[in-house]
C-alpha cells in the first residue's frame, strides 16, 4: 500500500489584515511613547509664577484709606 502525501493550501486576505493592524498598533504605541516623553519632559521643568500687582495696589488703594 501506498503513502499519498499532499499539502492543502487556502490563501485568504486574513494575514494580510493582521499584518496591518500590527503596523497600526505598533506606530500607536510609538506615538504614545512619544506623547508620554514629552509631557514627562513638560511636567519635570520647574516652574516660578510672578504677579504684577501695581494695578491692583492702585485700585485697592483708595479703598484702605476710605475705610
Amino acid at each position: 500500500m501506498g503513502v499519498v502525501k499532499g499539502a492543502i493550501s487556502i490563501k485568504d486576505n486574513m494575514s494580510a489584515v493582521l499584518r496591518n493592524i500590527k503596523q497600526e498598533q505598533s506606530a500607536f504605541r510609538r506615538d504614545v511613547q512619544r506623547t508620554r516623553r514629552e509631557l514627562e519632559s513638560t511636567w519635570d521643568q520647574r516652574r516660578t509664577a510672578r504677579l504684577d500687582a501695581t494695578a491692583g495696589k492702585r485700585a485697592g488703594a483708595p479703598m484702605t484709606t476710605a475705610a
